[in-house]
């Protein structure tokens, strides 16, 4: 299930396990990209999370660099992050 991923992940996260960390972002990014979900509000919704918990492994990930540029920069993410900014860069 989809909460079972965000768990899995955020205890990668906790137990700074970067290239594990990393795998999980990405499933739960095919997951949440897919036309599966039931309300496009969630989808945006999951998405915002998903870049806020991109944050703690691109910033920690020895590729973290390039790859918060390649995400952040998709079609589907930049109109997220022009929304975003002012709460998402504070970091």
């Amino acid at each position: 299930s989809l909460s079972a991923l965000w768990g899995k992940l955020a205890a990668e996260i906790l137990m700074q396990n970067w290239d594990i960390a990393l795998e999980e972002l990405n499933r739960l990014k095919e997951i949440i990209d897919s036309k599966s979900f039931l309300s496009p509000l969630n989808q945006v919704q999951s998405r915002i999370w998903l870049m806020h918990w991109s944050l703690f492994i691109f910033f920690n990930h020895d590729n973290g660099r390039t790859q918060i540029i390649d995400l952040f920069n998709q079609d589907k993410y930049v109109t997220l992050t022009t929304k975003l900014k002012v709460s998402m860069f504070c970091y």
